[in-house]
């Protein structure tokens, strides 16, 4: 069974056009995502992620379009930018003191 299916997606920005992306994840897989700079990266996880709109295509999730089915499906999915949001060097106790202040 397919988790994700990508359908012919297009985004258009002023200096940057991506094409009829279509691509299936097979659950089960762990998937790569590799390309380029100013490949569609990005884009695509966006799009894959309700973040941003498409010109046109469809995305979908266990068989349901992400389109009006994002919230039950965002139920069963986690996403990660990578981004670091914390500060190494102080504490819990620290954090919670400078946010009284």
């Amino acid at each position: 069974m397919d988790i994700v299916e990508v359908k012919n997606i297009c985004k258009t920005y002023q200096d940057f056009q991506m094409k009829d992306v279509s691509f299936s994840l097979e659950e089960g897989r762990i998937t790569g995502f590799i390309g380029r700079n100013g490949a569609g990266k990005s884009t695509t996880i966006k799009a894959m992620l309700n973040l941003i709109h498409t010109d046109s295509g469809k995305i979908f999730y266990f068989g349901m379009p992400l389109a009006g089915n994002e919230a039950k499906i965002k139920q069963r999915i986690g996403y990660s930018t990578g981004a670091v949001s914390w500060f190494p060097r102080k504490t819990i106790k620290k954090s919670q003191w400078q946010r009284m202040m």
